[in-house]
């Protein structure tokens, strides 16, 4: 794995471990950007954060 990836995968595995302590808007951009091209995948990670 690339070091790229890595800490993209660190930084997706703290965002998940403080998502409920994260305010409204940073978890609005949050997802909506982790969503771009990914509208299949939507419902699903929807389900996982709440």
């Amino acid at each position: 794995m690339e070091k790229t990836e890595t800490f993209a995968a660190l930084l997706g595995r703290a965002a998940l471990d403080v998502w409920g302590d994260m305010p409204w808007d940073i978890q609005e951009a949050l997802f909506e950007t982790a969503m771009k091209g990914r509208a299949a995948e939507r419902e699903e990670l929807a389900r996982l954060l709440h």
